[in-house]
């Protein structure tokens, strides 16, 4: 994976930002946030996360600690300054004395340390932003690093891989819990470059957009050095379907997930994928023991449980019948996963 810093690109987003009364900081905030955002190896659309930490003046000319974190559902692809609510860091930070908190405790206090609460709201992992003392944190759920932590022996990959410069935080749901305890992962060893948190993505941090922003390119390209070095190659006769098309089936499934389970109805869209990629996946054969996605950020677009349907025994004219029993009794917005052969 390259750097994608621009050294032209970056003068000029602080010179238009500076016209709309924008730092310096908060434009190449908004300018490596966007760098992540258009790599789809390593955010997708409303996952992933930044932040930065500025000390201004307030209301009554007093400077006051600040900390500008992506809105929560913000696409980092194209996020503006209206993507970053500021909040208090200082109140942010105390909460750390606390033993515990709720979900719903969280979310309300950071919605009480809002500067503009006409913002969204701030990411569920503001305080682990907030807890970090650095000045730029970026936070991605990198495929090559997923592809490295999503397996056994993942902490010792990743000591042998990494060394020294990245500390390892064990699985803990996203909010206060998983802030206290990367904090704590971090305290250990402060001259850490990032924080590689398992089943979950990685965090780099530095005292610059750049360094931080360079930081994620550099360790994401590490492991997907280890991962090519270590891949095997795939058999090149693999099966792919020639008797069924997405006609035979798009208008069927259209037809029952369109079905309004509630007064919330909503019209669907069906993608049909026939990539090398999913040729390689099918050819494994170890598809129906998925048990969700690779990070459970993700649920945020294509939800924790996918769907199989196997017509590999079902006659021609049982299809129709086989998709209405199997969609209407699954909850709406679930991923689908259509295994076709041999109709």
């Amino acid at each position: 994976m390259k750097s994608k810093w621009n050294e032209k690109e970056a003068r000029k987003f602080i010179k238009e930002y500076n016209k709309k009364g924008v730092s310096r900081e908060l434009a190449l905030r908004i300018y490596t946030t966007r760098l992540l955002g258009n790599n789809s190896q390593l955010v997708l659309h409303g996952g992933g996360n930044t932040s930065l930490k500025l000390s201004l003046k307030n209301s009554f000319g007093k400077k006051e600690n600040i900390i500008f974190v992506k809105g929560s559902g913000k696409d980092m692809s194209n996020i503006d300054i209206d993507g970053f609510p500021a909040l208090e860091l200082d109140n942010l930070i105390k909460l750390k004395k606390l033993k515990k908190i709720s979900d719903f405790q969280m979310v309300n206090y950071q919605k009480k340390y809002m500067i503009d609460t006409t913002f969204p709201n701030a990411s569920v992992e503001t305080l682990l932003h907030s807890f970090l003392p650095h000045k730029y944190v970026d936070h991605t759920h990198s495929n090559a690093i997923l592809s490295l932590i999503d397996q056994p022996m993942d902490k010792n990959i990743c000591k042998k891989i990494f060394g020294e410069n990245l500390a390892i935080v064990p699985y803990i749901m996203p909010g206060f819990k998983l802030a206290k305890k990367s904090s704590e992962v971090f305290k250990k060893n402060p001259k850490v470059k990032g924080l590689i948190l398992l089943n979950h993505g990685i965090f780099t941090f530095g005292n610059t957009a750049k360094q931080s922003y360079e930081r994620m390119i550099k360790f994401v390209s590490v492991a997907e050095r280890e991962l090519k070095r270590k891949s095997r190659k795939i058999k090149k006769n693999l099966y792919i379907e020639k008797k069924v098309t997405p006609s035979n089936l798009s208008n069927i499934i259209r037809k029952y997930i369109s079905i309004p389970l509630d007064e919330d109805y909503q019209r669907k869209i069906i993608c049909y994928s026939n990539s090398l990629f999913i040729n390689q996946f099918f050819h494994k054969n170890v598809f129906t023991k998925i048990n969700g996605p690779v990070t459970p950020d993700h649920v945020i677009r294509i939800k924790h449980k996918p769907l199989f349907l196997d017509f590999t025994k079902i006659k021609s004219d049982k299809i129709e019948q086989v998709i209405k029993k199997k969609l209407l009794i699954i909850k709406k917005n679930i991923l689908i996963i259509l295994i076709v052969t041999n109709i």
